[in-house]
């Protein structure tokens, strides 16, 4: 009886917080990045020690004010911009390049392109 509580309890957290956007970080950058921090809506992370290929994240608190995006590494900001709402399942992913500019891609939670699929048909 406790597993399905818990499993329950599980499901309605996720549903719950499902509406809260995410900004990924992929370091594409060929080095290690001593710290990297990532800032959208007035939030921010700090990641230490980002080796090259790897990946971090920040999860918004849907309660904040939409804001554009900005990524700093070692201390000196290295990009700003791409708009985000801090609700609304949004998913920006920015990769780090070797080249030093940045790529961006948006797209939706598997959530939000769920509940707002009006067309039920296969």
């Amino acid at each position: 009886m406790g597993t399905l509580v818990a499993m329950v309890l599980t499901a309605v957290l996720s549903i719950a917080h499902s509406d809260a956007s995410r900004v990924v970080v992929y370091n594409k950058t060929g080095v290690n990045l001593r710290e990297l921090t990532v800032s959208a809506c007035g939030q921010s992370r700090m990641f230490n020690n980002v080796g090259d290929g790897a990946s971090v994240g920040l999860r918004l608190n849907p309660n904040g004010a939409a804001g554009d995006i900005s990524i700093t590494t070692n201390g000196v900001v290295q990009w700003r911009g791409e708009y985000i709402e801090p609700s609304g399942s949004y998913r920006i992913v920015l990769r780090l390049r070797r080249d030093g500019q940045v790529e961006s891609f948006n797209t939706f939670s598997w959530w939000r392109r769920l509940s707002t699929r009006t067309d039920l048909s296969l």
